[in-house]
């Protein structure tokens, strides 16, 4: 590799971490859009009882696909949006793969004992030709 082509290589790299640099983090648990809580551990209730109120609190059981069929598909990909969450780290890693080809993602994570994590979730919608071809049917009308 030529010198060039690592210099540009590198600062294309380096842009999407500079336009992503003006979300704050503590903005997402101000306020939240959703926040998912899995609901098989009372420590997870316990936990998302002590945040700050959301518009929308959704019980799940580990998993992220019918969420992400129904509506995080069409969330992610439209507009900013700010999601919490108390879950298994399964959950947040499959959730942060199927949203990072629709959108850039700053993620905070903390775990809280073996099986929970709690996270917040900043997305920025990529532009069309950003997407991964095969999801771009869940941003159709």
């Amino acid at each position: 590799m030529r010198r060039r082509q690592f210099i540009e290589l590198t600062a294309a790299c380096l842009l999407p971490s500079t336009a992503l640099a003006k979300w704050d983090v503590s903005a997402i648990a101000a306020r939240p859009d959703l926040l998912y809580v899995d609901e098989r551990f009372p420590q997870a209730q316990r936990e998302a009882a002590s945040w700050a109120p959301s518009p929308a609190r959704i019980a799940v059981c580990g998993d992220v696909t019918p969420f992400w069929s129904r509506e995080l598909a069409r969330r992610v990909g439209e507009a900013p949006a700010y999601i919490r969450g108390v879950t298994v780290a399964s959950f947040l890693f499959c959730f942060r793969t199927l949203a990072a080809e629709h959108a850039d993602l700053v993620i905070a994570t903390s775990r809280l004992d073996r099986n929970l994590i709690a996270w917040s979730l900043a997305s920025t919608p990529k532009p069309e030709g950003q997407r991964t071809p095969w999801l771009n049917h869940y941003h159709r009308a």
